[in-house]
């Protein structure tokens, strides 16, 4: 985590302000995602939740950040959602 103090600098900086305007799309993303009630569409929800991943990735693009998983995590993220 981040010190206050750290974060107190990085909020005076333009770099900080657009990478925090991105971080909002995202968020607003994922919560459009949390809206869609599993049991009404499944398929705007999968859809709304891979269009957040792909913000995130775009965020973290120039960085380069490497999107492939390492290891499949697919059962691990069902448990989380209580789907298994």
């Amino acid at each position: 985590m981040i010190t206050p103090a750290q974060v107190d600098r990085l909020k005076g900086l333009p770099e900080w302000q657009a990478l925090e305007a991105h971080l909002h799309d995202c968020v607003e993303a994922l919560d459009s995602c949390l809206l869609i009630p599993d049991t009404d569409d499944h398929e705007k929800a999968a859809r709304g939740r891979k269009y957040a991943v792909q913000i995130i990735l775009k965020i973290l693009e120039p960085f380069q950040y490497d999107p492939s998983p390492v290891t499949d995590r697919q059962k691990e993220s069902l448990k989380k959602l209580g789907m298994i």
